[in-house]
């Protein structure tokens, strides 16, 4: 397992998105916990540019990183396993339940900070990790051309189906966002991961990735989109930036202090 590092990508936002006819209409949600792992991560990108793209997305518009970037489905099942995602951009499901799953079967006992994960921590993200390994497994059986639940940005078109994927987390922020330009997008019911989740029921794979909704009467859609999405919540982003000292703070960066922007990116 190769050491994830962050780095930044000088930008300029009025040049997304680059074709504004792949963008999807409607109203859609995304979901950040704050104090989460990887919280910072998000929160920064949107302070700073107001929008959060996948790596694929960055790779599409930026050649120098597209030569340094492979996407997860061109990589090997037991490489995901047993290397993890050890080329290119991350997105924090890849970088936290594939990347140090495989560094803790390696045998490394991954710390956070200073701090090392306990065993049943490590446990828990093994166990995750396996799902999700599972998830894409059946979906280069079931759902070739579907997008990757380990390089997409979730959301929704309900508020209520982001507050269950986050089990109504206290520190949730969800955010109201357009899907400016999707390279790819994929509908879902997010009932059947549920569903898996609690029986490891294999049928449950096939059923998320084929499309098959949960229940006719009860929408519970999630979006996986390879592209980027742009945030249209000004409530929202004034509560964010009310975290913006903390954030400089702890990064040594002023966000948005001139009319250079950066992108930030985790890179393995």
């Amino acid at each position: 397992m190769k050491q994830i590092v962050y780095i930044q990508r000088k930008f300029d936002p009025k040049t997304l998105p680059r074709d504004p006819s792949k963008a999807i209409p409607g109203i859609f949600y995304h979901g950040v916990i704050l104090s989460g792992e990887y919280g910072w991560y998000a929160a920064l990108n949107v302070l700073e540019s107001g929008m959060l793209q996948t790596p694929n997305y960055v790779a599409y518009w930026d050649p120098n990183f597209a030569s340094h970037h492979c996407n997860a489905k061109c990589l090997d099942i037991k490489d995901l396993k047993y290397k993890g995602q050890n080329l290119g951009g991350l997105t924090p499901t890849a970088m936290h339940y594939i990347n140090i799953a495989s560094g803790i079967r390696e045998g490394l006992h991954i710390q956070k900070g200073a701090i090392k994960f306990t065993v049943d921590q490590e446990k828990r993200i093994i166990e995750k990790s396996k799902i999700e390994i599972k998830f894409e497994i059946e979906r280069r059986k079931y759902a070739k051309n579907a997008v990757s639940r380990l390089e997409c940005l979730y959301v929704a078109d309900k508020e209520s189906v982001i507050k269950e994927m986050f089990n109504y987390h206290p520190d949730l922020l969800i955010f109201k966002v357009k899907i400016a330009e999707a390279l790819n997008s994929t509908r879902v019911d997010s009932k059947w991961y549920d569903e898996y989740y609690k029986t490891r029921t294999k049928k449950y794979i096939k059923k998320y990735w084929t499309g098959q909704s949960h229940n006719e009467s009860i929408s519970n859609w999630e979006y996986l989109v390879d592209g980027l999405i742009i945030i249209d919540d000004l409530k929202n982003l004034a509560h964010l930036n009310s975290f913006k000292k903390e954030l400089e703070d702890k990064f040594k960066y002023q966000i948005g202090a001139s009319e250079d922007k950066y992108l930030f990116i985790a890179y393995n």
